[in-house]
């Protein structure tokens, strides 16, 4: 199974580094689940693949709790980082 989440974001710069902060944190279990964090242009994009479903809902969800809090600090030091890049 393989789920991909893509998070459109003002700038490739904003994309990038909020791409490079969330990847630092690796996955406990690799063997059972994988991750991908990549920035193409101005959109983030978050992959996961796993055989099993809840893992992939484990996983995910404390990602996506995180990456939350990433954009609400990029929107509080730039407002207009959250309109959607052209």
């Amino acid at each position: 199974m393989i789920l991909t989440v893509k998070v459109s974001l003002r700038t490739a710069e904003y994309a990038s580094i909020i791409a490079a902060s969330m990847d630092v944190d690796k996955e406990p279990r690799p063997d059972k689940i994988q991750r991908e964090v990549r920035a193409e242009a101005c959109v983030l994009i978050i992959t996961y693949t796993s055989s099993d479903v809840k893992l992939i809902r484990t996983a995910s969800s404390g990602f996506l709790e995180n990456l939350n809090l990433a954009i609400q600090v990029i929107n509080e030091l730039s407002p207009e980082a959250m309109r959607v890049c052209n």
